[in-house]
């Protein structure tokens, strides 16, 4: 899995952590700067480890979109850590 992303997401937390990386809502009026979703995204890294130690591991979540999927998938591409990612919306 490459982490390329995640290295480039995370080096631009650390330049620019105030900036907008993801808009939520409507009208946008949820922002989420970098360093919040690379905090987010450390907090969620600890906590599968803590789960799932090995990364080896495949993780299977539905999830819908939200700053925590965005975060859990920049922790899991951080990890090298398989991730199935099924939206809420399935089967429906």
């Amino acid at each position: 899995m490459s982490t390329s992303l995640a290295k480039d997401v995370t080096a631009h937390a650390t330049h620019r952590p105030d900036a907008a990386a993801l808009l939520f809502g409507s009208a946008g009026e949820r922002v989420v700067t970098y360093a919040e979703l690379v905090e987010t995204a450390d907090r969620v890294a600890a906590e599968l480890a803590d789960r799932y130690p090995d990364p080896r591991r495949p993780l299977a979540l539905q999830a819908a979109k939200s700053p925590m999927t965005f975060a859990t998938v920049l922790a899991c591409l951080r990890q090298g850590r398989p991730l199935l990612l099924a939206a809420t919306e399935l089967g429906r």
